[in-house]
């Protein structure tokens, strides 16, 4: 039986299908959006309201802290915690059971930080550049490297990007960027290559001509097309970006002919879209 969409509404999945995006105000509750702001400071080992402790954080490798020894990180599930954000992502997908079971999230997230030496300068702001790649800025990705999988038209891998908000997220302050004309890129590269893997990130990005940043405020959220070609920004503001940026991984590989168009999920029917194909039978080659 068809799936029927709970949360979204007709403008939000248009969105998706035409922008790859969906941005959820409140997603999370004020209350454990802090909550796992603190957590995740605790992990990087810094004082937000003191610069001066950023620098070690920023030498070392990675954009995650650590727990402490002999802690796990902790995480959260999603259907319990963050039930709208649940609901989103069922929407996209399919329903519950096409998405692995027990899926969680996780305070330890991703963070940037301003260089102190600029955050000292007279003008800080005057250092932000936008990371547009014509100009050869921004590490401009799709989310699922070489070493992770092999990355195929219906790889179950990453079924959704979902970017999480701890605090407010601005363009100077090192929100994500992203593509929206990617996804419909990324889907003929991998149609016309049932092989798999690549294309180099450059050579979709530069083809891309419209960019948008994801701002929002603390317990916002981003549902993002697993083709959307982001990157991350530098801050020129003296505050930590705090957030998550989670995959959604699949039960099983997307399918394209299913019995009835009805049947496919929003993911699957953006992919179908850009293809302008009704329906299709996809087979992956060694």
């Amino acid at each position: 039986m068809p799936y029927t969409p709970k949360l979204l509404t007709d403008e939000q999945i248009q969105d998706f299908m035409t922008l790859g995006a969906v941005h959820l105000p409140g997603a999370l509750d004020a209350d454990l959006a802090e909550h796992c702001a603190q957590e995740m400071l605790g992990y990087m080992g810094i004082d937000e309201h003191d610069p001066s402790t950023w620098p070690a954080r920023i030498a070392k490798p990675g954009n995650r802290g650590e727990p402490p020894a002999g802690e796990k990180e902790r995480r959260y599930l999603y259907s319990e915690h963050a039930p709208r954000l649940w609901q989103g992502m069922c929407d996209l997908l399919g329903g519950p059971e096409r998405i692995i079971p027990n899926k969680t999230f996780r305070s330890n997230g991703v963070y940037t930080l301003a260089d102190p030496e600029v955050l000292a300068s007279p003008d800080p702001e005057a250092a932000w550049l936008a990371p547009l790649p014509a100009e050869g800025r921004g590490g401009w990705h799709v989310d699922g490297s070489r070493d992770w999988f092999h990355h195929y038209l219906d790889s179950p891998q990453v079924a959704l990007l979902v970017l999480i908000l701890y605090r407010d997220s601005t363009r100077l302050g090192g929100a994500t960027w992203y593509a929206p004309e990617s996804p419909a890129l990324v889907s003929r590269y991998y149609h016309d290559h049932p092989v798999g893997s690549g294309p180099t990130p450059r050579e979709i990005v530069l083809q891309c001509t419209d960019f948008h940043c994801a701002e929002g405020k603390a317990g916002d959220a981003f549902l993002l097309h697993p083709f959307m070609m982001h990157t991350g920004c530098p801050s020129v503001l003296p505050a930590p970006r705090l957030m998550e940026n989670d995959n959604v991984t699949l039960a099983e590989p997307m399918r394209f002919d299913r019995p009835s168009p009805a049947d496919h999920s929003i993911l699957e029917r953006s992919i179908l879209h850009h293809l302008d194909l009704p329906s299709l039978t996809f087979t992956r080659e060694a």
